[in-house]
């Protein structure tokens, strides 16, 4: 109970500067610098990803056709 006693009694005297540090400690990441730049970077990989995804679907499909065009010239021409 005597601990109890201190542990509450230096609560009570220091509570601002208890509060104060906890605030600090609970804000410390909108302290932070360069959350801009995180933003910007996100966006252009998201905008890059994109037209990665627009590239590739764009190669497939034009990869489809040139062998879906080889194939119909191979069987007409090997039914003669």
């Amino acid at each position: 109970m005597k601990r109890f006693n201190q542990v509450r009694k230096f609560a009570v005297s220091h509570s601002n500067k208890i509060v104060g540090g906890a605030l600090v400690l609970a804000s410390g990441s909108a302290f932070a610098e360069g959350a801009g730049g995180n933003t910007a970077a996100i966006q252009g990989a998201i905008s890059s990803g994109k037209n990665m995804i627009e590239m590739t679907t764009g190669g497939l499909i034009t990869l489809a056709a040139a062998v879906f065009g080889v194939m119909m010239v191979v069987n007409l021409l090997s039914k003669r």
